[in-house]
């Protein structure tokens, strides 16, 4: 018997590319990954996931270090 495993989308329904950095406002995929995601197999989900999650403690990283961090 096999078993399935889906893995949750990391989309939020804000699905904004940025043009400046190509990555998407919501979920912080680009969009080979968005486009990628219903393809990979549940270990490359993982992958991914972890890859997204890495990138967005970067941003967030990147966003505090600002002098004056502002969401405009």
């Amino acid at each position: 018997m096999s078993e399935f495993l889906e893995i949750p989308s990391p989309c939020i329904g804000t699905c904004v590319i940025d043009e400046e950095s190509e990555l998407c406002l919501g979920c912080n995929r680009t969009v080979d990954e968005i486009a990628l995601w219903g393809d990979l197999t549940p270990s490359e989900a993982v992958l991914m996931m972890e890859v997204v999650h890495t990138r967005t403690l970067l941003l967030w990283e990147d966003w505090e270090a600002r002098e004056d961090p502002t969401l405009q």
